[in-house]
């Protein structure tokens, strides 16, 4: 019984000390401070070698479009009246123009343009055939894309020559072929501000090419009104006409396409 005392008394002055304890921590006055503290998110870095590797090919492709673009702002501000010029040979057919009509200046410049369409039409054609600019094989797919449209060109030009001097004379072949290159650099026109708001904007990249398709359908018109105005005189002269739409109009944009989907996609 004296120990269970004992025992009991020994408890009795911890729970006097530790009540003590307490009374005398609640009278001490705290001091600690909270503080909020924001830290910025994270930002996942890319690698900037791969950024730069995506972009090299669209800078080249932007570049040579300015390039082009100011040749020809230059060549234009020493004669404004090179469109008028560009114009009257996509429309006209008469076959004894002025001597002064056709300079080298002149074609010199209608070189220059059909140069920049090769580009405008090579990236406007990968976008046709189902490209897309943002993605990482871009520049190499327009870049396939402007070789098939120089291709295309030069194919064009050969074939506009080669027809109108077997089915006519060099005078009528020499209209034929330059109403062609007239009418294609007009169409220039139109593909450049396309071409730059597709490569600059591909989310309005498709209809850019729209836009594009619009103003190569409205230069081929042309072109083909002028080429029935030289040649087709006659009235039996319809069936010749259907086997040249065939062959040297629609053929060629087909095969054209078709080299597109294999090569820029």
């Amino acid at each position: 019984m004296a120990q269970m005392k004992d025992s009991i008394s020994a408890l009795s002055s911890q729970a006097d000390s530790l009540a003590g304890d307490s009374a005398l921590s609640d009278t001490i006055r705290h001091d600690t401070q909270y503080v909020l503290v924001i830290e910025p998110a994270k930002r996942e870095t890319m690698p900037l070698r791969k950024a730069a590797g995506e972009n090299d090919g669209k800078s080249w492709i932007l570049g040579g479009l300015l390039i082009l673009f100011v040749i020809i702002a230059i060549r234009f501000r020493n004669n404004s009246k090179y469109l008028a010029t560009l114009l009257k040979s996509a429309i006209e057919v008469r076959e004894r123009g002025n001597v002064f009509d056709d300079t080298v200046k002149e074609s010199s410049f209608m070189a220059v343009l059909n140069v920049l369409w090769c580009l405008c039409a090579g990236i406007l054609l990968y976008i046709g055939v189902g490209g897309r600019p943002g993605s990482a094989g871009a520049p190499a797919g327009m870049g396939f894309g402007v070789l098939l449209a120089m291709a295309y060109e030069l194919f064009m030009i050969f074939s506009y020559w080669m027809v109108g001097n077997v089915f006519s004379d060099r005078l009528h072949a020499r209209m034929w072929l330059r109403g062609f290159l007239a009418a294609t650099g007009l169409t220039t026109l139109i593909l450049f501000p396309t071409a730059l708001i597709a490569l600059c904007y591909p989310t309005f990249a498709f209809t850019a090419f729209q836009i594009g398709l619009g103003a190569f359908i409205l230069g081929k018109t042309v072109f083909i009104w002028k080429g029935f105005r030289i040649f087709f005189t006659q009235i039996g002269a319809w069936v010749l006409f259907l086997y040249y739409l065939c062959s040297l109009e629609i053929v060629p944009l087909i095969l054209l396409y078709l080299a597109a989907m294999r090569i820029c996609i």
